[in-house]
């Protein structure tokens, strides 16, 4: 069961390539074909006309932190919340509730797809109060060869940007693993004393591999 917070979220798979949509019942359910997987059920429906059903594994779609994401942000309006006595204590009440019924249609697991770089506030929520993981995958890059995290173990390793380029942990903010040497992502070198990698560095006897930890850890390679 693919759910929605709106009815057209399930647009952005209509007219592709790889999925076909039809939709039946007086236009209260949609069926949705991955043309790589034909066998595969696939059925879309809004999360209020989710209550009351159940599916063996339930995708969540569209968690963006947008206006018309997952919560829906027109449904809290700020200045209205000023002149109401019975004003909810949480920010998008409504929204979450609707939420927690759409993750809880599953009968074994609930998958939420969402923007790593804009996801919506209920992710973030669930990932740093509840310590759920998130699984990164690039649909532009092939990120399966990247370097493993050392840290959490289940991230890949990928090129951030912030003042400067640096790597980072697909699993942040749960995994907050940083390295400011990049070339690791296409040669990762493990320090077999700290376990970090070796990094390429100039000396007054010419190259050699180094610790990226140092001065913390003063391990080095000749490059002979």
């Amino acid at each position: 069961m693919l759910i929605g917070r709106n009815n057209f979220d399930i647009d952005d798979l209509k007219d592709t390539d790889e999925f076909t949509v039809q939709t039946t019942r007086g236009g209260k359910l949609k069926e949705v074909s991955c043309n790589m997987y034909p066998n595969v059920k696939l059925t879309f429906i809004t999360a209020h006309r989710s209550k009351g059903l159940e599916a063996k594994n339930v995708i969540i779609i569209n968690a963006k932190n947008r206006i018309t994401g997952f919560p829906n942000q027109m449904t809290d309006d700020y200045v209205l919340s000023y002149v109401l006595t019975d004003a909810e204590e949480y920010l998008y009440a409504e929204e979450r509730r609707l939420f927690y019924v759409a993750i809880t249609r599953t009968k074994d697991t609930t998958y939420i797809i969402t923007p790593e770089r804009n996801p919506s506030v209920f992710i973030k929520e669930l990932m740093t109060k509840q310590k759920i993981a998130m699984q990164y995958n690039n649909v532009n890059n092939n990120i399966e060869d990247n370097p493993t995290c050392l840290k959490c173990d289940s991230g890949k390793l990928v090129i951030r940007e912030g003042d400067n380029k640096f790597v980072g942990c697909t699993n942040y903010p749960m995994c907050q693993y940083t390295n400011n040497y990049t070339e690791i992502i296409k040669n990762p070198i493990r320090c077999d004393v700290c376990h970090d990698f070796l990094v390429r560095r100039n000396g007054s006897n010419g190259p050699f591999y180094g610790c990226s930890r140092f001065p913390k850890c003063e391990n080095t390679i000749s490059l002979k």
